[in-house]
């Protein structure tokens, strides 16, 4: 995954967490409007990361399947993770 690619994942998770987390606990009047906003999202980062995923070596299973039951947590620890070897390298 590319570093331009990495920092757009980060910026539209930060954004969906964000939004997510104000509508649910913020107590405001459009708390529906924001968590769907806010997963909406999140979905962005999370379909770059499974297709970044299928296309590594390695233990892809393993992350795909983390990513699929607990996407919202293991986003992050994917993006920090370090360079990994794609299958057409």
């Amino acid at each position: 995954m590319k570093a331009s690619t990495k920092q757009v994942c980060w910026s539209f998770y930060v954004l969906g967490l964000g939004m997510l987390l104000l509508g649910l606990f913020g107590g405001l009047t459009t708390g529906l409007t924001l968590i769907t906003m806010g997963a909406t999202f999140l979905f962005f980062p999370w379909a770059i990361c499974i297709i970044s995923i299928f296309n590594m070596q390695g233990d892809r299973m393993l992350w795909a399947a983390l990513m699929i039951m607990l996407n919202v947590i293991a986003m992050p620890i994917f993006l920090l993770k370090k360079d990994y070897k794609t299958i057409g390298t």
